[in-house]
């Protein structure tokens, strides 16, 4: 009980600490967290969990997801906005991978199949840090769309990539091409469809006004879970894709007001991703990082200076985005929760099977993170006021859910307000 109470009270203060100093909160709920667990041994997650650390991991994760899900309007998606999207999504992660992979085998010396696990898990960016630095930055119009879709939907896509090839190199079987290409698919098609179920329920239970809105947001709040938990059995690694869908359905259907669902949803959000951070650095060992600091430095370096930027300009070919906004794109993808949850629970079964490199993979996706997030945080605004795209600061998340909410229901104090932003643009 006091390791559990202490977890949140990191949590918080890693919050304010970070509101303090003005520098991204992942950095110091990261350096938290090894302190508390690596550096002076207060907390052992794997101990105070046990076997269940993981699966708890996966569900604060799809309530995160899901929360991410309902700041995505679709309105946002149009012309090259959406094409630009598509392609990042698809053959961009592609390349991401293949450049990634290389980086684990030619920089870190990792085995090309740890190598292909690794590149795949740099895939995964995530709303929990794209947000808020794009709220920090003040981006508007197309780039914050497209980095803001991208972020939130790379979680699913990337980490069913890394799945798939993580149990290839499990079965030891080698089938790539068509074999992967279905399996993701058909991992993805379940957690549209079983997402877009969800979001379904969800809407005619608040349409009927079967309950108020306090309980709303606690039914929500379990929906997500029975989603993610049923798509999962349906299909391995199909929940985080029906968390998603679930909540960027809600988002842009025109029944109902998700305004106070969004904004409980955005206070538990925070406080998951902050715990989240400090469970799983806390499990690292401080000796294994310091032995990777100057090559994952490297990885880093290639990662943030040339795959990102090639990825950004061959997607973007052929769009209307301007240089300046090519150049900003191409200087945002830092990794975040996703990225260390799959590589937690991956790390382990490669160590088992005595690949070279697997006990790296946890340390390196762990140093990568706190690269790209210390890089993009303290360097995005400088970076968007040189190009002239900094603004004033973007709304805040519930503002933007609010946009998403169609017909407040009846007897709502918000109401007027919830119909008259819906109906402005984005």
């Amino acid at each position: 009980m006091d390791a559990i109470a202490l977890i949140v009270v990191l949590a918080v203060a890693g919050q304010l600490l970070a509101l303090l100093l003005r520098v991204p909160s992942i950095l110091v709920l990261l350096l938290l967290g090894m302190a508390a667990g690596g550096w002076l041994g207060w907390l052992e997650p794997d101990a105070l969990f046990g076997a269940r650390l993981f699966d708890a991991v996966d569900l604060a994760v799809a309530v995160i997801l899901f929360e991410g899900g309902l700041l995505l309007n679709f309105r946002e998606l149009r012309g090259d906005v959406s094409s630009v999207v598509r392609r990042l999504l698809s053959w961009g992660v592609v390349f991401t991978a293949v450049g990634g992979a290389a980086a684990g085998h030619w920089v870190l010396g990792m085995s090309v199949p740890v190598s292909l696990v690794f590149g795949a898990i740099l895939t995964v960016s995530g709303p929990t840090v794209v947000l808020p630095l794009l709220r920090h930055v003040g981006v508007q119009g197309q780039v914050d769309s497209i980095l803001k879709w991208e972020g939130v939907f790379i979680d699913a896509i990337g980490a069913t990539l890394a799945v798939i090839v993580y149990e290839t190199v499990l079965a030891g079987r080698g089938q790539w091409g068509l074999t992967t290409l279905y399996e993701a698919g058909l991992t993805l098609l379940v957690g549209l469809l079983v997402g877009l179920a969800a979001a379904g329920l969800m809407v005619v239970v608040m349409r009927w006004d079967a309950v108020d809105e306090h309980l709303a947001t606690l039914l929500a709040l379990a929906t997500v879970m029975a989603a993610f938990v049923g798509a999962d059995m349906l299909r391995h690694e199909a929940g985080l894709m029906s968390a998603i869908v679930m909540g960027v359905a809600m988002a842009n259907q025109p029944w109902v007001s998700i305004t106070r669902v969004a904004r409980f949803k955005e206070t538990l959000g925070l406080l998951l991703t902050s715990l989240l951070f400090i469970v799983l650095a806390a499990r690292l060992e401080l000796d294994e990082l310091a032995g990777l600091v100057g090559l994952v430095a490297v990885v880093v370096a290639v990662l943030v200076l040339l795959l990102r930027p090639l990825v950004v300009a061959a997607c973007s070919l052929g769009s209307n985005l301007d240089v300046r906004e090519r150049l900003f794109v191409g200087w945002m993808a830092p990794r975040g929760i996703v990225a260390a949850a799959t590589a937690s629970v991956m790390g382990t079964g490669l160590e088992e099977l005595g690949l070279g490199g697997a006990e790296d993979l946890v340390p390196a996706v762990f140093l990568v993170i706190l690269g790209t997030v210390a890089v993009y945080g303290l360097t995005g605004r400088p970076v968007a006021r040189l190009l002239g795209l900094a603004g004033d600061g973007r709304p805040h998340p519930t503002e933007v859910a609010d946009q998403a909410g169609g017909r407040a229901p009846d007897g709502d104090s918000d109401a007027d307000a919830d119909t008259a932003t819906s109906r402005s643009p984005t």
